[in-house]
C-alpha cells in the first residue's frame, strides 16, 4: 500500500514591525487633525505665520481666532478651504518633523520586538547570538548573497543586514525565520533578506 504523502503547510506570515518614517508622520499629522478639540496654540501658531498671506480680507484675524466661541467650527471652516487646509497640514507635518521623540520611539519599539524574537528564535535554534541571513534582489544588478554574523542587539542585526543608504523597511515573522523587505532607491519596489538563528548554513 503506498504510503500517504505528508502535507506541509507553509508558517503563517505575521507582521513584526517596520520603519518608515513619512508613513510615521503621515499617521500622526492625521491623529493630529482628527482630535476633537485641535491644540488651539498650534492653530494660532499657525495662524501667525498665514495672516498676512491666506487671511486678509476673510472674517478671521489673530485675535478673533484666539477668543473664537466655538473653535472646532473655525477648524471645519478652515478645513473647508483647500488652500487653508492645506496650509495647516503642512505646517502640522513641519511640526511633527520637528518631534525627535516620535521617530526614537519608533525605533525603540521595534527593537524591543526585534529582540524577543531574537531571544525566542535563539532559544528554539540553541544558538545565542549566531544568525545566518540570505538576500535576494539587492542593488540595481539584483545580486543574492549569504553571511554569517553575531548580534546580540537588533541594532546590530538590522546593521549586518541592512544597506548603509536611507531606506525604509517592513519585518515579518515566518515561523523561525525573521522575513524582511527592503526599500531603497535602487530597489523602490523591494528585495528580500531573511534571518534564522543558527551557524553555519
Amino acid at each position: 500500500m503506498r504510503k500517504k504523502e505528508e502535507i506541509k503547510i507553509a508558517p503563517k506570515k505575521e507582521f513584526l514591525c517596520e520603519w518608515n518614517p513619512e508613513k510615521l508622520v503621515d499617521g500622526q499629522v492625521k491623529y493630529i487633525l482628527s482630535m476633537p478639540n485641535l491644540e488651539r496654540t498650534l492653530i494660532c501658531e499657525w495662524l501667525k505665520t498665514q495672516i498676512d498671506k491666506l487671511l486678509t480680507g476673510t472674517k478671521y484675524d489673530e485675535l478673533k481666532v484666539a477668543e473664537y466661541d466655538e473653535f472646532n467650527k473655525f477648524i471645519a471652516d478652515v478645513m473647508g478651504n483647500k488652500k487653508l487646509a492645506h496650509s495647516l497640514t503642512e505646517y502640522i507635518r513641519e511640526c511633527v518633523y520637528e518631534d525627535h521623540f516620535l521617530f526614537e520611539n519608533e525605533i525603540i519599539e521595534n527593537n524591543l520586538l526585534i529582540e524577543k524574537w531574537m531571544k525566542k528564535a535563539g532559544n528554539k535554534a540553541g544558538f545565542h547570538g549566531e544568525w545566518k541571513s540570505r538576500c535576494e534582489g539587492f542593488g540595481w544588478l539584483s545580486l543574492s548573497g549569504e553571511k554569517v554574523f553575531s548580534a546580540e542587539k537588533a541594532n546590530d542585526l538590522l546593521e549586518e543586514v541592512l544597506p548603509n543608504c536611507d531606506r525604509t523597511y517592513e519585518i515579518y515573522i515566518c515561523g523561525d525565520v525573521l522575513d524582511i523587505t527592503c526599500y531603497t532607491h535602487d530597489n523602490p519596489i523591494g528585495y528580500s533578506i531573511t534571518v534564522e538563528a543558527g551557524y553555519p548554513f
